[in-house]
């Protein structure tokens, strides 16, 4: 009675295949880990251009105010009227200064945020789809050493009912 109709050829080839499988599970761990970081210094990048340039246009209107300030300031005119165009100007210019600085730091919240939503998903990555694959990886090694372990005691058996004759 046979127990395996397997040659010691398929034996082998069996198990590199199992070593292989083995390292396709190892490399997807590690290619799943760089895609994940790739995503998040992608997401960083995305948002420092945001926030840089809410800060540029900050900063082009904040100027453009300052013209304006400078253009009242050197207008030849007094009284009531220069009163009322000062206290706009002023007013004007608190309004977008808040809300600038408001804008500004909705950009930063967001970058942060998806910064840290990245980075945790990145860790989520790393550490359960490494852990899964790192487990294929065993579980296939351990196929192909007990594959050549079979294939080794097949040979032992067969030396050890060699008849002399």
């Amino acid at each position: 009675m046979s127990y395996t109709k397997a040659t010691l050829a398929d034996l082998d080839h069996a198990g590199t295949t199992a070593v292989g499988t083995a390292q396709a599970a190892a490399d997807t761990g590690a290619g799943a880990a760089v895609v994940a970081q790739q995503v998040e210094a992608g997401l960083t990048e995305v948002s420092t251009v945001l926030v840089d340039h809410v800060r540029r246009l900050a900063l082009a209107l904040r100027e453009e105010l300052a013209r304006t300030a400078a253009s009242l300031g050197t207008a030849d005119w007094e009284g009531r009227a220069r009163e009322v165009a000062d206290a706009a100007e002023l007013a004007v210019r608190q309004r977008v200064d808040v809300v600038l600085a408001s804008a500004e730091l909705g950009a930063d919240s967001l970058r942060q945020a998806l910064t840290r939503q990245a980075a945790e998903l990145v860790a989520e990555i790393v550490q359960h789809f490494g852990q899964a694959m790192d487990a294929v990886d065993l579980a296939y090694r351990s196929l192909a050493d007990a594959e050549a372990a079979f294939g080794a005691n097949l040979v032992a058996a067969d030396a050890s009912f060699a008849v002399e004759v």
